[in-house]
């Protein structure tokens, strides 16, 4: 978060630069200083082309639901960007002009032309050795921008690669905890199988000893004996037992 709002302030501050640039540079006399001028805006807008797409590489990078306020702001950035570029483009049309038209009135004015000539030179050698310093002080901040830009996305992608590691490492990690777990589940299960028979067994013994007193109870006692008599005169039968 910290990110996209810097660069979301450095955006707005070199866009505002730029506008005041622009707005500027219709007050300006010199045709000499107008070219420097325009080159000077010409190099902000592409500056602000760098600073674009490193604003939406960081925009990629905040969660969905906080991207939609950056988004607006980058919208707006780009066509007002888009705005001051057409700008610029018809001031350097302008200027063109103008250089043209001052040219062919040097060519008619002799020697007094040629004076005037030395003059605006020496000007523009002092306006264009300014320029060199700024679009070299520019430049050196741009590559200090781009090597911030680089370090963070370094940063980035080694703090995603840790977290792809870490993800890798916990997805063995459940693999194993998996397999471990299906081994414990299966030895349960025979374990429990094992008991289950033991049980019915041990009902079976059980029902059987419960069967076996039961009918040495019941049918034991009433088994019939049977005595035989053999006969003979003046004797009675002796009485059947059971």
């Amino acid at each position: 978060m910290a990110d996209i709002q810097y660069w979301d302030d450095e955006f707005a501050e070199t866009l505002d630069s730029l506008r005041k640039s622009v707005r500027g540079l219709n007050s300006i006399k010199t045709t000499s200083a107008k070219t420097g001028a325009i080159q000077e805006c010409e190099a902000a807008a592409d500056r602000l082309n760098n600073l674009k797409r490193t604003f939406k590489l960081e925009l990629r990078q905040l969660p969905k639901g906080e991207q939609g306020t950056y988004q607006e702001k980058l919208a707006g950035y780009e066509k007002e960007l888009m705005q001051l570029r057409q700008e610029i483009k018809w001031a350097k049309t302008e200027d063109q002009k103008s250089s043209l038209m001052a040219s062919s009135s040097r060519k008619k004015g002799g020697e007094s032309g040629e004076n005037v000539t030395r003059d605006e030179m020496l000007a523009g050698a002092l306006e264009v050795q300014g320029k060199t310093k700024n679009v070299a002080a520019r430049i050196l901040k741009e590559i200090e921008d781009t090597k911030r830009v680089g370090g963070a996305i370094v940063e980035d992608l080694d703090a995603q690669t840790k977290t792809i590691k870490d993800v890798t490492d916990s997805v063995n990690k459940m693999e194993d905890d998996m397999v471990r777990a299906n081994l414990l589940l299966r030895t349960f299960i025979r374990r429990m199988m094992t008991d289950k028979l033991i049980m019915v067994f041990a009902l079976l013994i059980f029902f059987g000893v419960v069967f076996a007193v039961i009918y040495n109870q019941v049918v034991g006692p009433s088994e019939e004996k049977v005595v035989v008599y053999s006969g003979g005169s003046g004797n009675t039968p002796p009485p059947l037992l059971r």
